[in-house]
């Protein structure tokens, strides 16, 4: 760890359009967790507090952003150079503002953690000893809502069938089938942007939007949006997921 330079900071502007679109969901979901905590420690309510941050935590941040992030560190063909920087700077500054959030739950495992990370390069001798975090306004404004809510409903369905179908959460799917009624708000070209975060959360080879009358699909519960997932022959799926195809 080390202190961030501005590069490091505006970075996640620089990569591609998906790329910007999480990292500014998340810091607008991190923002308006510390606002609401903020609020609850004002008037003394510190269980409603624990429960936003965990609420977020586990099912905000590890379960969709962290699941839509991490194959950019080790997938080499989806992602520039510039998308995994702007995800390394997102997790790093998210993660200090978790600590700062968590600190007043579990003093000892943050305080153990802020150390071992050099303090974030800050000045402070002890986590315990800095400022609350902010949830002051960012230098943007995520206007995207919709495009992550159709994203974590589609991974949310795939979760589901791989749950019901027994398929292992790391099993490489071969491709996962998105299918759109022709009156949703959401259309197809919407979706283009989302692919390549959505075939590396949900992880599978091919995401397709075409109809497949062979399979089940799943509701989505958001506009009718309904997803199947069909899996490789045993044996047949690949090692590695670097060569994707995305289909139209």
């Amino acid at each position: 760890f080390k202190q961030k330079t501005a590069y490091e900071i505006g970075v996640r502007l620089v990569g591609s359009e998906m790329c910007i679109r999480d990292s500014q969901w998340i810091v607008a979901e991190i923002n308006q967790v510390t606002a609401r905590m903020t609020e609850s420690f004002e008037s003394y309510d510190y269980a409603t507090a624990r429960e936003v941050l965990n609420k977020f935590f586990w099912m905000s941040y590890c379960d969709d952003y962290l699941e839509l992030v991490k194959g950019r560190f080790w997938e080499e063909s989806d992602w520039t150079e510039s998308d995994r920087k702007a995800a390394q700077a997102t997790l790093y500054e998210t993660f200090r503002t978790l600590l700062g959030l968590f600190a007043p739950f579990l003093p000892y495992i943050t305080e153990e953690i802020y150390q071992k990370a050099a303090c974030f390069g800050e000045d402070a001798k002890s986590l315990h000893a800095t400022s609350w975090p902010s949830s002051g306004t960012d230098t943007w404004i995520f206007e995207r809502t919709s495009d992550m809510n159709v994203l974590r409903a589609v991974l949310y369905a795939v979760r589901k069938l791989r749950s019901d179908n027994k398929i292992g959460a790391g099993t490489l799917l071969q491709t996962v089938f998105v299918q759109i009624p022709p009156n949703a708000a959401t259309k197809k070209d919407d979706l283009h942007a989302l692919r390549p975060s959505l075939r590396s959360a949900a992880r599978s080879s091919r995401i397709s939007f075409e109809p497949s009358a062979d399979l089940a699909f799943e509701p989505c519960g958001f506009e009718g949006l309904a997803v199947a997932v069909e899996t490789y022959p045993e044996g047949a799926a690949p090692k590695m997921t670097t060569s994707i195809q995305m289909v139209a």
